[in-house]
């Protein structure tokens, strides 16, 4: 950090893995300083993503920088630092591995956050949070064969409010864990209310964030959600993302092996995206591989889409895996699902989410 700045400049660790870079004597003109921070930014993030010899290894390392300017409006030491902090978290947002400059926004979004944190906090215990279910079903006969659970929040100001506008709060603040909780208990007390009414049991899907999956408290937490309401493991499946085959690594870990005694599915949600590669299924009992929607989407017009699927398709059979097709919108596309061989669809042609009152496909299961 000290070789990206002047020898005027100063830098200091506040503690932890955070820094500080303080630029003196930059002019008195208000672009030119913010074009010399930014030459400076840069700088720094070229410098720490550098590859480092770490014990015979090379290491990789980036950071997220926030940025901001002293003015003459009475501002203290620790503003600039509160500034500074919130436009470091916006770099983190926008993807890490860069820079933002200070706005006044983001103190009205600070604070917006801060209040549906509180909020969420609130909702977790105040049955606020509700689950919607999409039917997934036979791609050849369209009988029902499973569902996938959504979660949803009904906000007593702001209405429904779908996971993408309150997922990257939980995340940070650490509620992640306790929604996933929530989640599995109530789609175990579902499954049972469906069967004590003279249901057929059918398989639920339930999306698991990856902070979840590698809490050490997950495989309690499903074992009692199972017990609680006598629900079979093989009932559930556990949809997951394929940065979470990326970070088990080459062997399984050790929540991989306490959940195998669960008798549980698994599904790698959106493959064909990211991460993705068959060699990351020999870590995980994956019993599912589900599409990418984007690709389910565009079947109709995209010849590269249509061989992407059938090759997915192809290679997933031949590995023993069913395949799952999601976001079908149209009777053509699943008309080419079942001629490609796809076992399973799901999407708004075939049944959007609902909640459990207004599901109108739970005949079916009888």
């Amino acid at each position: 950090l000290s070789g990206c700045v002047r020898i005027t400049d100063t830098v200091a660790r506040l503690g932890g893995d955070e820094f500080v870079v303080m630029l003196e004597d930059l002019g008195d003109d208000a672009q030119v300083a913010a074009d010399k921070t930014q030459v400076v930014g840069h700088k720094i993030l070229t410098t720490l993503s550098e590859p480092y010899d770490l014990a015979g290894y090379q290491h990789h390392s980036t950071c997220s920088i926030g940025i901001t300017s002293f003015s003459q409006d009475q501002q203290s030491i620790g503003d600039l630092l509160k500034q500074a902090d919130l436009a470091m978290y916006q770099a983190k947002a926008a993807g890490r591995n860069c820079y933002q400059f200070y706005s006044a926004g983001m103190q009205e979004e600070a604070l917006v956050r801060v209040e549906l944190e509180r909020d969420l906090r609130r909702a977790i215990n105040g049955g606020e949070l509700v689950l919607h279910y999409q039917p997934i079903v036979d791609t050849g006969s369209r009988d029902l064969r499973g569902a996938e659970a959504f979660l949803r929040w009904k906000h007593p100001v702001r209405g429904l409010l779908r996971p993408s506008e309150f997922l990257s709060v939980a995340q940070d603040s650490h509620l992640i864990v306790s929604l996933g909780e929530w989640v599995i208990d109530e789609v175990c007390r579902q499954w049972r209310t469906w069967v004590d009414a003279g249901h057929a049991p059918i398989r639920i899907s339930i999306n698991v964030s990856n902070v979840h999956f590698r809490d050490v408290g997950i495989g309690q937490c499903i074992a009692c959600a199972l017990e609680r309401h006598a629900v079979p493991g093989s009932m559930l499946s556990l949809e997951l993302n394929e940065s979470v085959m990326v970070d088990l690594g080459e062997s399984p870990s050790r929540v991989v092996q306490e959940l195998a005694v669960l008798d549980l599915h698994y599904s790698l949600d959106d493959f064909g995206t990211g991460f993705s590669s068959f060699s990351h299924l020999k870590h995980l009992p994956v019993d599912f591989v589900k599409i990418e929607g984007s690709f389910i989407a565009n079947l109709s017009d995209s010849e590269t889409d249509r061989t992407m699927v059938a090759s997915i398709t192809s290679l997933a059979h031949a590995l023993g895996l069913k395949v799952i097709a999601e976001h079908v919108a149209s009777g053509a596309s699943l008309r080419w699902l079942k001629g490609c061989g796809v076992d399973y669809s799901q999407g708004h042609y075939l049944g959007e989410p609902k909640a459990v009152l207004e599901l109108d496909w739970v005949a079916l299961l009888a």
